[in-house]
């Protein structure tokens, strides 16, 4: 017990003379102006008085689709379309890993 304790405290020891750092430059005044910008471009400071106007809105529920029903409705399979393709009692073509 008292060597784990030891091997322990001494990898702590050696942890703690690890000297790199990130160095991430900052400049201690806070910028107060806009830099005038190449492009044509609207500035609009984030403030907390207008922050509530850029949330988004929440979706509590899932979306919902109308389908048309009967024979009318066509559907052509995508370069984008995901498809999940079950086969009953054949476990060795539906497992995930092939």
């Amino acid at each position: 017990m008292r060597s784990w304790l030891l091997i322990g405290l001494a990898c702590t020891f050696v942890a703690g003379c690890d000297f790199t750092k990130t160095y991430f430059p900052v400049k201690k005044e806070p910028v107060r102006q806009v830099e005038e910008l190449q492009t044509s471009v609207t500035v609009i400071p984030l403030t907390a008085q207008n922050i509530g106007n850029y949330s988004a809105k929440r979706q509590l529920a899932g979306g919902t689709t109308n389908v048309p029903g009967g024979n009318s409705w066509n559907y052509r399979v995508g370069a984008g379309d995901i498809l999940d393709v079950v086969v009953w009692d054949h476990p060795e073509l539906t497992m995930p890993s092939g």
